[in-house]
């Protein structure tokens, strides 16, 4: 008889992120809605890979810094677009 091999490949290792975190980004992803249909793709592939990018990030104030300038971002961003300030303030509460 010959010799089976079996090659189980691993999962990648899952990096723990916050739980606020987390609920940041998909608020975030959910705000890309109320923007024009020509930049949603933009910001939502910007908020991934940034998203990705301090996944790893420990330290509490780095990631509080973190969070106060993503809700500052997407109050600069909903502005731009000219999307209306009862939406920015009530909706996604920035």
């Amino acid at each position: 008889m010959g010799v089976v091999v079996c090659v189980v490949q691993m999962p990648a290792p899952v990096v723990s992120v916050d739980l606020v975190s987390l609920r940041l980004f998909r608020s975030l992803m959910r705000m890309t809605r109320v923007l024009p249909s020509d930049v949603v793709q933009y910001y939502r592939g910007h908020l991934a890979n940034n998203f990705r990018q301090h996944r790893t990030e420990t330290d509490p104030e780095e990631v509080d810094r973190i969070r106060k300038r993503s809700l500052k971002d997407a109050r600069w961003v909903l502005q731009k677009y000219a999307v209306p300030e009862d939406i920015i303030s009530g909706k996604f509460k920035l």
